[in-house]
């Protein structure tokens, strides 16, 4: 049986994953298996024991530390051939926002000015 990781699943849980997540504790909920977990060490996990690793909007939430940190538990809990998947959200629309000043739309509209966005791009949430 293949173990499949979801990190930092928050309210979307995948079926046939074990989905960890802060915000939930340890146990299954309508065949749905979640565990507690807090970034970024996988220590219940041996090293090559995890065939996948799944996250999505979740590493750029975490400091540069922290994050580097997550990716070499990862790397060290992954099967030889094992897979990462990271899927991050894509710059584009800030990076477009600070060069042309457009932040009136959206999640772009709580920064008034380049200074803000990069304030918030550097320092994060």
């Amino acid at each position: 049986m293949s173990i499949k990781l979801h990190l930092g699943a928050g309210p979307e849980p995948k079926r046939g994953w074990q989905n960890l997540d802060r915000q939930y504790t340890t146990g299954t909920n309508d065949g749905i298996f979640r565990r507690k977990w807090t970034a970024p060490h996988l220590t219940e996990y041996a090293n090559n024991s995890v065939d996948y690793i799944f996250h999505e909007h979740f590493i750029e939430h975490l400091d540069e530390a922290t994050g580097f940190v997550m990716l070499k538990e990862a790397y060290r809990v992954l099967k030889p051939g094992g897979v990462l998947r990271s899927c991050c959200p894509s710059l584009d629309r800030y990076i477009d926002a600070f060069f042309n000043g457009n932040f009136e739309t959206g999640q772009l509209s709580e920064w008034r000015n380049g200074t803000q966005f990069l304030n918030y791009a550097v320092y994060g949430e």
